[in-house]
């Protein structure tokens, strides 16, 4: 029973990525927007984090 209550973020990911793609990428399009308006130096001064950022959204393709 415990074994179905928690799936692995693999195949999580992969269920979600395959039922709600265009929600997924519509919800990364405003956060990236969210980002923008908090401000660009924000986005310069969190520059490591946007890499790694980057790095899982290319996972999810």
């Amino acid at each position: 029973m415990q074994k179905n209550k928690t799936l692995p973020c693999s195949l999580m990911r992969k269920i979600i990525l395959q039922r709600y793609h265009c929600v997924f990428r519509i919800q990364i399009e405003d956060f990236f927007i969210n980002v923008m308006l908090m401000g660009s130096s924000l986005v310069f001064h969190s520059h490591l984090s946007l890499i790694c950022i980057l790095k899982l959204l290319l996972n999810f393709h």
